[in-house]
């Protein structure tokens, strides 16, 4: 038997799945006729929006799941993202009156007047300025709950906010003749900038830290295929912090159009035990009454994408479609309408050019500051490894560069001498000793000055060197052993196009803890995507990471 719904109100979903509705002057409601394993819809809507649109079932095999429950998660724009919006407004305007005090020289000035205008001139000045810059910063989504705490796209709305305020404002005194001191667009713009990019900083840690605790987080079903559900889920679920979304339920569909088998049904529940699975039908139903505020999909046909966001369209609810791109970085994405027709504009990563100078020429002066300004830890270190353990200071081992090149690694030494000799032996007697990356929380051969080292890092020191003398970057792809390559596969060969790095997304993402594909997945989006940018906030990252000591043995 097959859930019949009647939706008394255009486009809902029916019997045949987002069939015809129909109309009525009853209040608009859903009434659930049937229940069965099967709910049906088509690929293309075939209701008043596209009436000369082929009909494509797509039938989905699974039996209706009991009422979602979101926990601690927001299902809606709750209290805690009015207060949290409330917040970075109160900071942003905190941040324009900070800097016209601080651009005057202090409140005094402001209230005894500048450059013979009246203070309460200045005041107006500064009331209108805090109006146009919220005023800007809301045009450009700055206080979107989709926005707020993604960081880097977040601080770029503030920063070009702010230019485009000053900019305005600066070209009309100028039109007007308005006798205003320099110092308000000297002093106070890059003071606003700044001030409202630490001010989203401090939101940020105060969105992250209550995710941790399980708030802030929006409720999301995640639609599709069972694999792309599967690796959907693991994404959200690995970037929950950051994104804020935490899939509660899920919703099986065939790309093909083709039924579900209860065996599959089976399989993906055992994959993720933890989510609801849901028809189409209980999608619609979760949403209507605000269980769910997001919905997530991935392979799915764009009949479907379409489809399913004329349904969503009444609702106040967050629409994600994961698509083809999702690897690549934003900055090379590009959506160009061409006559009607809408293409992807994909920016080719290059190899070399000018960024590569620029890249270049920060290693050397980053690495020679280094190694001049603590030149005095380098010796305190060399004194303590030599004092723990016989042995030489230093080890150094072959790894595999850019285009494939060998080349001498550096470290301090944080393991006894005859470390390579034991190796075998603990391989032979670990479980993960098969693994492609062979590491031990607990390795015997470490010293105890060795743990330290590992722990922040210090042992990574010498590596500036090899910075130096062009073997690696600050920024890049884990130096790999050749010994490594026999499995990689072909398109793992790419991250010989870039030097390896003494830092990366490997090492701010979970150091040690992170697994062979882990490895390599990062080490591939680091090599497509990289960016001058991006690598001083990886460096940032890097230091935030190391301090806390997180995935480091």
């Amino acid at each position: 038997m097959t859930a019949v719904v009647e939706r008394i109100d255009p486009g809902a979903v029916n019997a045949a799945g987002f069939d015809e509705a129909h109309r009525s002057d009853a209040a608009s409601a859903t009434k659930v006729v049937d229940w069965t394993c099967t709910a049906v819809i088509s690929d293309t809507h075939p209701g008043p929006r596209s009436t000369d649109a082929p009909r494509h079932p797509v039938a989905i095999d699974q039996a209706p799941a009991a009422t979602v429950v979101t926990s601690t998660a927001t299902s809606g724009d709750t209290g805690f993202w009015r207060w949290h919006r409330f917040g970075a407004l109160g900071l942003d305007v905190l941040a324009v009156v900070l800097a016209f005090v601080i651009a005057m020289g202090g409140g005094g000035r402001l209230m005894s007047g500048v450059s013979g205008m009246p203070w309460m001139r200045y005041w107006v000045l500064v009331l209108v300025l805090v109006v146009a810059f919220i005023t800007v910063v809301g045009l450009n989504d700055g206080y979107n709950r989709s926005i707020l705490g993604t960081g880097v796209g977040e601080y770029q709305r503030v920063i070009i906010s702010t230019l485009v305020v000053f900019g305005v404002f600066a070209l009309s005194s100028y039109l007007l003749k308005a006798e205003l001191s320099r110092r308000v667009f000297i002093v106070a713009m890059p003071v606003v900038m700044a001030c409202s990019v630490v001010g989203r900083w401090v939101c940020r840690q105060v969105l992250i830290r209550a995710r941790r605790a399980g708030r802030g987080l929006v409720a999301t079903v995640v639609v599709g295929s069972v694999d792309a559900v599967r690796r959907l889920v693991a994404d959200l679920e690995a970037h929950r912090l950051g994104a804020g979304y935490r899939p509660m339920a899920m919703c099986l569909i065939r790309p093909d159009g083709q039924r579900l088998s209860s065996a599959e049904v089976a399989r993906a529940q055992s994959i993720m035990p933890g989510l609801a699975c849901l028809s189409v039908t209980e999608v619609m139903k979760t949403v209507s009454t605000g269980q769910i505020a997001a919905v997530a999909v991935d392979g799915v046909s764009r009949g479907f994408v379409r489809q399913l966001s004329w349904e969503l369209e009444r609702y106040r609810v967050d629409y994600l479609v994961r698509p083809v791109t999702a690897d690549m970085a934003a900055d090379r994405v590009h959506v160009r309408p061409a006559d009607g027709v809408n293409l992807i504009h994909l920016d080719l990563p290059r190899f070399r050019g000018w960024q590569y100078v620029v890249k270049r020429g920060f290693d050397i002066v980053f690495a020679a500051c280094f190694l001049v300004g603590f030149s005095w830890l380098y010796a305190l270190l060399a004194i303590l490894i030599r004092a723990g353990h016989d042995g030489p200071v230093f080890f150094s081992q072959d790894r595999v560069g850019r285009d494939g090149k060998p080349f001498r690694m550096w470290k301090f030494r944080t393991m006894c001498t005859d470390a390579e000799e034991r190796l075998a032996q603990l391989r032979a007697e670990s479980s993960d000793g098969d693994s492609g990356l062979f590491k031990l929380a607990g390795d015997p051969r470490v010293t105890k000055v060795g743990r330290v080292l590992r722990k922040w890092s210090l042992d990574e020191l010498p590596q500036f060197w090899n910075v130096l003398v062009g073997d690696m970057s600050v920024v890049g792809p884990r130096p790999c052993l050749e010994r490594e390559l026999a499995m990689f596969g072909e398109s793992h060969f790419r991250r010989f196009l870039v030097k390896p790095g003494i830092t990366g997304q490997w090492q701010v993402e979970g150091r040690s803890d992170l697994s062979l594909d882990d490895y390599f997945r990062l080490d591939l989006h680091y090599v497509e995507n990289w960016s001058l940018i991006g690598d001083m906030l990886l460096v940032i990252r890097t230091v935030k990471v190391v301090l806390t000591g997180a995935g480091a043995y």
